[in-house]
């Protein structure tokens, strides 16, 4: 399957974590982008999102919609989609069109986890008693 190899995808923490392979977004890895993460997380019903953009230095609009899109099927679906290291370039980018505002970014994978787990209150503690 052409294209099928713009994100490597794993289960972290009760967290479907995928990895952006690409540099550089443009609409063929865009669309692609979307539709691995979009297929991931159907096999993977409720989990939260967090995409890892550390590879990404150019995120042109067509990848910015492509977030956007992610973002609000996840968001219908009541689960969070977070981008974890973001380059400068792409930052600038989300804050120069203001997406930094609409979707939710974290300085790398851990602190998404940490945010999704501090999100989830007793998630730990459950099961520890007997």
């Amino acid at each position: 399957m052409p294209g099928r190899d713009v994100t490597a995808v794993q289960i972290r923490k009760n967290t479907l974590v995928a990895t952006v392979q690409r540099a550089a977004l443009d609409e063929r890895s865009a669309n692609s982008l979307e539709q691995e993460v979009s297929a991931a997380a159907s096999q993977h019903p409720g989990l939260p999102v967090v995409l890892d953009m550390g590879r990404v230095s150019f995120a042109p609009s067509v990848a910015l919609g492509a977030l956007v899109r992610l973002r609000n099927g996840f968001r219908f679906e009541s689960r969070r989609l977070i981008l974890a290291n973001v380059l400068k370039a792409v930052r600038d980018t989300l804050a120069v069109t203001r997406l930094d505002r609409v979707l939710e970014l974290q300085p790398n994978v851990e602190s998404a986890l940490k945010a999704i787990g501090e999100s989830k209150p007793d998630a730990e503690a459950s099961g520890q008693n007997p």
